[in-house]
């Protein structure tokens, strides 16, 4: 083999490899792009959850709060009676 030939042949070779490391480059740009964007989408739905599931919280406060408003007018309303009637 010339040294002509052998130059040609490591020039493809550099040129092909070139090619398949920038395409490989490209596709992991893309992959990378893709990953970001599937975590901003998970992210975003986390947040949505705990935000609902905050307000459904905050609600089962509210009645749990209620009741037990409810349960110490009772009480009140039993202990009156109660000194009441010594």
């Amino acid at each position: 083999m010339a040294d002509e030939e052998l130059e040609t042949l490591v020039r493809e070779f550099r040129t092909s490899v070139s090619a398949d490391l920038e395409a490989q480059h490209k596709r992991l740009d893309d992959f990378s792009d893709e990953v970001r964007q599937r975590f901003g989408t998970i992210e975003t739905a986390i947040v949505n959850e705990i935000r609902d599931m905050s307000g459904r919280i905050d609600r089962r406060l509210e009645r749990v709060e209620s009741r037990i408003g409810d349960v110490e007018t009772r009480i009140g309303d039993l202990e009156d009676r109660s000194n009441g009637d010594h």
